[in-house]
């Protein structure tokens, strides 16, 4: 068993590591995204919608699923309605918004799809197909035990 002190420098260096791979993966993601004209979370509200491309989603579902504040999703759906990849829906209760994808959304996802592939490739091409799914395991078991999870 490890003394005190052995875990704690062992921690810190854990949590530097993973501060170094998120900032440099962050970097690569809106470096790869850049040519296409959108940012990361931008990125992932058009990847959820392209889950269900022919349903009408409420803004709701997708704060719970991407779990940011209303301001930045507000924020991120007002860009993509203005570069033409979302649309507002009417709503019989005015607090709800719908939205859904346009044709012009659609066109692209090939394209975001395929860059977000390379992306992986670049990215992870040091690790096994099993590491890759050890991994994903631990930060599933990490996010679950995050305050507010």
């Amino acid at each position: 068993m490890k003394d005190q002190a052995t875990a704690l420098s062992d921690g810190l260096a854990m949590a530097r590591m993973m501060k170094t791979v998120c900032k440099g993966y962050t970097s690569l993601y809106n470096q790869t995204l850049m040519p296409l004209g959108l940012t990361g979370v931008q990125c992932e509200v058009l990847m959820y919608l392209y889950q269900r491309p022919s349903e009408v989603m409420e803004t709701d579902e997708l704060l719970h699923r991407m779990n940011i504040s209303p301001a930045a999703l507000s924020r991120t759906l007002t860009k993509l309605k203005q570069k033409g990849y979302v649309r507002y829906l009417p709503s019989e209760d005015r607090r709800k918004k719908h939205i859904s994808l346009t044709v012009k959304a659609l066109e692209i996802e090939g394209q975001l799809t395929a860059t977000l592939a390379h992306l992986e490739s670049r990215f992870f091409k040091r690790l096994s197909d099993a590491e890759y799914g050890e991994m994903l395991a631990i930060f599933n078991k990490l996010s679950q035990s995050m305050p507010g999870e």
